[in-house]
């Protein structure tokens, strides 16, 4: 082989990895992007929880302040859950809002989106469990069981609340899992450079 074949082949080398390391980071870019709205919308989805939260913790607190009787005992006991249900949600949105994809090392990232996805789920298990004991409450206390209409009715609301909020985990959790597919082909992508 002559010299000016071996530069020949090594000039097609070199461009063919350079043209390897473009894609390559342009998969990363596009990850990166990707992964950044997914957190996005989930933040801005999150903050219009919050603020609907924050406007029915009001409502109640305003319903008993002008009332001027001491609330159904049911509704103190949601009254109160309410709070720190609100808490949490204002906690969580702010350390979602904090993770930084472009800024922070991917193992970071992935361990903060596993603990996410950690809290979802006990979340989610909580929420079923507190929703049926405020259902048995309600139903028992409130004599449903006396009216086929109330019944009905009583079935239709608590049915619809709990599959809106099912609903609503399940979009996040959605989410969630986008973004951690993202961010394994984005350490994948890393670990080849």
């Amino acid at each position: 082989m002559d010299i000016d074949e071996l530069k020949k082949s090594w000039n097609t080398i070199d461009k063919h990895l350079e043209k390897q390391q473009i894609v390559d980071n342009e998969s990363i870019k596009r990850l990166i992007e990707y992964a950044s709205k997914d957190i996005h919308t989930m933040s801005r989805f999150n903050f219009r929880l919050i603020v609907l939260s924050l406007f029915i913790i009001i409502g109640l607190a305003l319903a008993f302040i002008w009332s001027h009787t001491m609330p159904h005992f049911l509704y103190i006991i949601i009254f109160a859950l309410a709070i720190p249900a609100f808490i949490w949600d204002v906690y969580s949105g702010r350390y979602l809002a904090k993770t930084k994809i472009d800024e922070m090392p991917i193992a970071t990232v992935i361990s903060r989106f596993n603990k996410m996805e950690r809290w979802i789920i006990s979340e989610r298990i909580i929420s079923v469990l507190i929703f049926l004991f405020v259902t048995l409450i309600f139903f028992f206390t409130q004599r449903v069981w006396e009216n086929l209409f109330s019944i009905l009715v009583f079935i239709t609301i608590f049915t619809t609340s709990f599959l809106v909020v099912m609903w609503i985990y399940r979009k996040n959790l959605n989410r969630l899992h986008n973004i951690k597919k993202n961010l394994k082909e984005l350490k994948e992508l890393k670990e080849q450079e």
